[in-house]
C-alpha cells in the first residue's frame, strides 16, 4: 500500500490506510479542496490475472458508493507483497 500511497500525495490527495477494517474497500483518498473521498479497493499480481475476484463485501460497498468507488489493480508484486 504504501508505494500507492505515495501516488496518492502527489496528487495532493490524503490517503488513508483502511484495509485492517474490512470495510470493503482499502484506502479512503480525501481531495483536500472540496473533501470528497475516493473510496479504493486494491488488488495485487504478479501479472493481469485471467479472472478478477471481488468478494461480496467489496461487491456490497461499491453498490452503495457507486462512482466513488474504484478498484485499483497493481501488476507485477509476488503474493506474499500484497
Amino acid at each position: 500500500m504504501a508505494g500507492l500511497n505515495a501516488t496518492k500525495l502527489k496528487g495532493g490527495r490524503k490517503p488513508t490506510d483502511v484495509s485492517h477494517n474490512n470495510y470493503g474497500y482499502d484506502i479512503e483518498s480525501k481531495d483536500p479542496l472540496t473533501g470528497k473521498k475516493r473510496y479504493i479497493e486494491v488488488k495485487g499480481a504478479m501479472r493481469l490475472p485471467d479472472k478478477r475476484v471481488v468478494t461480496i463485501n467489496e461487491w456490497n460497498k461499491a453498490v452503495v458508493l457507486r462512482d466513488n468507488y474504484y478498484i485499483y489493480y497493481v501488476l507485477g508484486i509476488a503474493d506474499d507483497e500484497g
